[in-house]
């Protein structure tokens, strides 16, 4: 994915593995991210390229919450919004919106073999 300011993003997925979870890996030009989300444990984890200092982030949550307690929490937010008439939101109808938009315009992309601009989709 090409952004208009820039940077560009390259997302593969995958389902077979030998483990239970998701892995993220993101390069940055001053850091990388790496995660693990899985139900025995999640950790995310950020090295500094100048100074090689990493920084351990323990995200682990109680077993059997759903997407790590982030089901409950999105739910929680919305029925919250819904009773106090709060324009307070995890995430705007827009950008929801454009997330799902640059979903199917990668998908379209991988299909057609083609670059897809979001107002195509």
């Amino acid at each position: 994915m090409q952004f208009e300011d820039g940077p560009s993003a390259t997302l593969t997925m995958h389902g077979h593995s030998h483990m239970e979870g998701r892995t993220t890996r993101i390069e940055g030009s001053r850091a990388s991210l790496q995660a693990f989300l899985g139900m025995g444990g999640s950790w995310i984890e950020v090295n500094e390229h100048c100074s090689d200092r990493k920084i351990h982030f323990n995200t682990s949550t109680i077993l059997g919450e759903g997407h790590g307690g982030g089901d409950f929490a999105l739910m929680t937010a919305f029925v919250h919004s819904l009773q106090t008439d709060s324009e307070v939101a995890l995430t705007t109808a827009q950008q929801a919106l454009e997330s799902h938009l640059m979903a199917f315009a990668a998908e379209k992309a991988r299909l057609e073999g083609k670059i897809v601009k979001l107002d195509e989709v």
